[in-house]
């Protein structure tokens, strides 16, 4: 699901009375779903990092000015990240998403 239907499943689950019976399952920004997480309703939501993705990005585009990272490279370093895999010739995996959940959900204001 996208990060719009997501809260939007879990409102139509909460209005339905089905919390704890039907599971809520995407990608959402952590401002979105934090009603529903804190009436643990959904037990979590996932979400790259935006640090972590910022972080990257200027590791990357920093490694192609230098020309670190070339054409059919397969992995480019990234400082505290470590090693990102290229796939597809150009795409850089940043890694699992970051989990939202009950325990960490108000340190985020995104």
């Amino acid at each position: 699901m996208t990060s719009v239907a997501t809260p939007q499943s879990a409102e139509a689950v909460t209005q339905a009375g089905l919390c704890g019976e039907v599971a809520v399952v995407g990608l959402a920004t952590p401002n979105a779903m934090r009603p529903y997480v804190q009436a643990e309703c959904v037990k979590s939501v996932v979400l790259w990092n935006p640090v972590d993705l910022g972080y990257a990005s200027v590791y990357v585009m920093r490694a192609v000015v230098d020309g670190e990272l070339k054409p059919g490279d397969s992995s480019v370093s990234a400082g505290r990240l470590g090693d990102l895999q290229v796939v597809n010739g150009s795409e850089v995996l940043l890694g699992p998403p970051f989990v939202f959940n009950i325990d960490n959900v108000e340190e985020f204001d995104f």
